[in-house]
């Protein structure tokens, strides 16, 4: 497919900055950049198994690890990284 974009004169510089320094032509490093853009823009939300997780058989009621602090003894107060 082709089409005209407009690019301002800084991108311009790096671009052809890009196209010296790789050989490459200008269309392969506009149809790169595009591609990362659109591979970054693709992984920006979670995959649809994640966002339909209904959560795991069994454990509706669980507290989650918050649940164990329940067992832990409350900490002594310590002021200036010293015991009281």
């Amino acid at each position: 497919m082709h089409f005209n974009i407009w690019v301002n004169d800084n991108l311009v510089k790096e671009m052809e900055s890009i196209i010296k320094e790789t050989g490459h032509k200008r269309n392969k490093i506009i149809t790169e950049a595009i591609t990362e853009y659109v591979k970054k823009r693709k992984f920006q939300e979670w995959p649809e198994v994640i966002k339909n997780f209904k959560g795991i058989e069994g454990l509706e009621n669980w507290e989650g690890f918050e649940g164990f602090r329940k067992e832990l003894n409350e900490p002594r107060e310590i002021e200036f990284g010293g015991d009281k």
